[in-house]
């Protein structure tokens, strides 16, 4: 069982962070920043992935302490009511629900990143506090 709990763990935080990468990706290069005018700038790009990276320690252990433990309990209860193994659906959970946390919270803290790059750069380009 401890393996593959150590195993869901390493997948769940590879997957967590594929995703945040991959919906990161798509947020600087979404719609919603093209209608703000101008793209980021690459020091905003840069400032926002760094946030990212920064808030990962934080998002691995909110997701190993949230995430696994609804994530485990979610498939404990799944597995007691379909009869399927314990041993193979709980570990999947908390890799899941960390994968989740990971993505999530990362996401999140560099859309609030992203916000305020995009403010600081129009009011730097309208000559404001330049």
């Amino acid at each position: 069982m401890m393996n593959s709990v150590a195993t869901a763990i390493v997948v769940g935080t590879l997957v967590g962070t594929w995703g945040m990468y991959f919906a990161i990706g798509r947020l600087i290069a979404s719609d919603w920043m093209l209608q703000a005018g101008r793209p980021p700038t690459a020091f905003g790009r840069r400032v926002v992935w760094a946030v990212a990276v920064i808030a990962v320690p934080f998002a691995w252990f909110m997701g190993f302490v949230v995430g696994g433990n609804f994530g485990g309990a979610f498939a404990g209860v799944l597995a007691e009511r379909t009869g399927l193994p314990e041993a193979a659906l709980i570990p999947a959970g908390i890799g899941l629900g960390l994968a989740m946390c990971i993505a999530l919270i990362c996401t999140a803290s560099a859309f609030i990143a992203l916000t305020l790059v995009r403010l600081v750069e129009r009011n730097r380009g309208a000559g404001v506090g330049a």
